[in-house]
């Protein structure tokens, strides 16, 4: 059996559905880093724009991880 734990420092994280999507709510305008972690591929980061009003779209690939 396996687990994992997460703790984050803010009130802006989510877990992704089975398709690997995820939405955050009500996140501040302006500029922010998004990182993503996978358990077994690691992590990710990017710098987004959330703008007032608007949704900000950002995608994320992750190579396969090799057995």
């Amino acid at each position: 059996m396996n687990g994992w734990f997460f703790v984050a420092a803010n009130p802006y994280f989510s877990v992704a559905d089975r398709e690997g999507r995820f939405e955050l709510a009500d996140v501040p305008p302006g500029r922010h880093t998004l990182e993503v972690w996978h358990g077994k591929l690691g992590t990710q980061s990017k710098e987004i724009e959330v703008k007032a009003g608007e949704k900000a779209t950002v995608n994320f690939e992750f190579a396969p991880a090799l057995s």
